[in-house]
């Protein structure tokens, strides 16, 4: 409870932003609706564009904390990973159309069947890949590859073209190791680690000269469960 208090925190400082966008852009709405500009209705277009795209953004981070206070336990179900992503991969290039990232699912031949919480474990991934394409430029390419041996499934989100700003990857690894949340805590991405941690898992990232940046989810295979009386609980970190 006190770390989600300090979550809640977190929580009120990151929605500042976008309610106050809102606010001003439904004030723009409001002032060309009483003194209407003849014949051109641009501003009110861009207006609505940036109160949609800020409520939008107010919805996940909401969706994030939830997911961390509600979600005591993960009742696992075995999933068939290569549709899981597919499917997150198809919503995400409609979803992210005006950045023109290019996201390549590789070596899915290897990804097989998996016990998991598939709305969580969907969420992890669609908030890590999510910050992800928010630090390449344009025309980027990320690849998810998979692979599976005995023990173990890895999925690697990679940076073939190493065009992850120095910053931006820096910003993401302090994201990852947090052990404290409070302002200024990317939400997303402690969500998206807490979820793989819940099950049994990691992520870690590695910075190779002449292979480009990559985050890498480890899932342990030989102790999961898939029924749910098996489920473990979604813990948080204890900064005590």
């Amino acid at each position: 409870m006190q770390v989600l208090g300090r979550l809640a925190g977190a929580l009120s400082h990151e929605i500042r932003n976008p309610l106050n966008a809102i606010f001003l852009h439904t004030d723009i709405v409001e002032e060309e609706v009483r003194q209407p500009t003849p014949g051109d209705r641009s501003q009110v277009l861009r207006s609505l564009a940036t109160i949609k795209m800020e409520g939008a953004r107010l919805q996940t981070l909401m969706q994030d904390y939830l997911f961390l206070a509600r979600s005591s336990d993960l009742h696992r179900t075995p999933e068939e990973l290569r549709a899981l992503i597919a499917d997150l991969i198809l919503e995400m290039s409609v979803h992210d159309v005006s950045r023109k990232v290019t996201l390549v699912l590789s070596g899915d031949e290897h990804l097989g069947e998996v016990s998991i919480h598939r709305s969580l474990f969907r969420r992890a991934l669609s908030n890590l890949l999510q910050r992800l394409i928010e630090t390449i430029p344009e025309n980027g390419t990320l690849i998810l590859q998979g692979q599976r041996t005995r023990s173990h499934l890895h999925l690697s989100i990679h940076d073939i073209g190493q065009v992850i700003p120095d910053d931006a990857w820096a910003a993401f690894r302090t994201a990852l190791q947090a052990t404290n949340p409070g302002t200024g805590l990317d939400l997303g991405v402690y969500v998206g680690r807490e979820i793989i941690a819940a099950h049994g898992g990691e992520v870690v990232l590695t910075d190779a000269p002449g292979t480009g940046r990559q985050c890498t989810v480890t899932l342990p295979l030989a102790t999961q469960q898939s029924d749910s009386s098996a489920s473990s609980p979604l813990t948080l970190d204890d900064p005590a």
